[in-house]
């Protein structure tokens, strides 16, 4: 027999005060509507970052000689038929030289598209957390309330840790519209797959952790400018910055032969070296531990990791050694770190993707007889809608030189180039300072007291040091000798 209209209405209402509440009831109807929904394809991912590129201003956006790379970071929430939304955008293929580094957290010191597209997240994430601290019942204690309770579209929060958690069926996919620089781009034919390209999980490991040299010798159709990094610097304590560049490959450091694989990498670049590592190898750092950076996880139950990972294919490469590269370079050297891993980190193994070049037809994102000069600007999006909360930034589309790290513009107008006013909403200083009023506006009400003070002006080191210290320790362990990350480039005395 069917309800009837009291018992409809009664329901209802029941429903409606469960949401008013934020309790999450409705949690089992959103696991059920992730479990029928279909992954999203490879070439919808893409097409949706492509699309949000399209309709940005022309700002930034490189002159008729020039060409630049895109990536992407795009929101499936399979608990909402909404489709997929682009939430953070990068363009850029510039890095600054070691010199020009800033201890005071100023400048975007690597302005590689994969890298800018990840600090945007990191700025939207920190406006989705303001809006999810916002709609917090006031003086939510662990003592009031023992559930989860729905915070903002995204989140849940447990009175108990203080933390918020992504909800089920909630998924971030990468784009990027070039292998990225480093172990990825280092492609074989695919005949020589089979006997030299093997995933590195599956080559013979040697009793210290590394790689047997099997397989390495590999003829190879696509190439690195990515130089090797095969000294370690992270035991270098105080040295000098010209004492740690002694310890890492110059421009004029050329690779005869066959490039070694699965081995870190310095990003290219010409003139005095960077202290930047390659693309791939900080891909491979966020299938470890995450890509929303040390200090959310002050605020996060646990690291956010990528769903997948797209990639344009170059022209005449196959997909097969394509795939092959990236999943040696961002995955299958994880693996073998599996055991050094404390939860809540892990080895996320984002499905790996490619798609046709003809994608990026009519885009300047590819090196053409016109277009032979890679772009000096980059471009910051995110989707941080208005009106803003308190921890939004002021600005959602940002263009910034990648030769200084700064707004494109800005030291133009400011008295002087070093001005505040020239720094970029991505740089760490802004950053970390919107995360501590995330942290501040979280705690509020809490009856221990607020663990930050009215007057706190932390710098980032500060911030990183204090809320980062999971972070940080856990990246040591696996950077601990012998590891395949022990010569990450230590960049904190520079």
């Amino acid at each position: 027999m069917e309800p009837s209209n009291n018992e409809r209405n009664k329901s209802k209402a029941t429903q409606g005060a469960g949401r008013r509440k934020g309790t999450m009831e409705s949690a089992p109807e959103r696991k059920r509507a992730r479990l029928s929904r279909a992954p999203p394809s490879s070439q919808d991912i893409a097409s949706a970052v492509l699309h949000t590129f399209r309709q940005l201003p022309k700002k930034g956006k490189p002159q008729p000689n020039e060409y630049t790379t895109l990536a992407g970071v795009v929101l499936r929430d399979a608990n909402r038929d909404v489709g997929l939304k682009t939430v953070a955008l990068g363009t850029g293929t510039k890095c600054l030289s070691a010199s020009k580094r800033c201890e005071s957290g100023d400048v975007v010191n690597d302005s590689h598209a994969e890298v800018i597209a990840r600090r945007a997240f990191v700025s939207w994430l920190i406006a989705e957390l303001g809006i999810a601290v916002g709609k917090l019942p006031e003086n939510v204690t662990a003592k009031t309330e023992k559930k989860l309770l729905a915070a903002g579209e995204f989140f849940a929060f447990d009175p108990q840790t203080k933390k918020f958690q992504l909800l089920e069926g909630v998924e971030f996919h990468f784009f990027v519209s070039q292998h990225p620089c480093g172990d990825c781009a280092i492609l074989t034919p695919p005949e020589e797959i089979q006997s030299h390209s093997l995933p590195l999980n599956e080559q013979v490991k040697d009793g210290d952790g590394t790689l047997s040299t099997a397989g390495k010798e590999a003829e190879q159709s696509v190439r690195t400018g990515a130089k090797p990094v095969q000294n370690s610097t992270q035991s270098m304590g105080s040295k000098t910055l010209e004492e740690i560049l002694s310890n890492i490959p110059r421009a004029s450091d050329v690779e005869t032969g066959p490039q070694e694989l699965g081995v870190l990498r310095r990003k290219p670049g010409r003139g005095e070296a960077t202290l930047s590592m390659s693309c791939s190898d900080k891909l491979a750092r966020w299938v470890l531990m995450g890509i929303q950076g040390g200090p959310l996880l002050r605020v996060l139950a646990s690291p956010i990791y990528l769903e997948s990972m797209t990639v344009v294919l170059g022209e005449n490469t196959s997909d097969i050694h394509a795939l092959n590269a990236l999943s040696r370079g961002m995955i299958d050297r994880c693996k073998l770190l599996t055991e050094r891993l404390n939860p809540p980190f892990r080895v996320a193994e984002p499905k790996v993707n490619v798609v046709p070049s003809s994608l990026l037809d009519g885009f300047p994102l590819t090196a053409t007889a016109q277009r032979q000069v890679p772009s000096g600007t980059a471009i910051n999006w995110s989707a941080e809608t208005p009106p803003p909360s308190p921890h939004a930034a002021k600005t959602w589309h940002e263009v910034t030189l990648g030769a200084t790290g700064r707004k494109f513009g800005a030291t133009k107008k400011a008295k002087t180039p070093l001005s505040p006013n020239t720094r970029s909403r991505l740089c760490r200083a802004i950053l970390s300072g919107r995360v501590v009023g995330l942290v501040r506006a979280l705690q509020g009400g809490a009856e221990e007291g607020a663990e930050l003070g009215s007057n706190c002006d932390w710098t980032w080191r500060e911030v990183k040091e204090k809320w980062g210290a999971p972070y940080a320790e856990q990246m040591a362990d696996v950077a601990r000798k012998p590891s395949l990350f022990e010569n990450w480039i230590a960049k904190e005395q520079a």
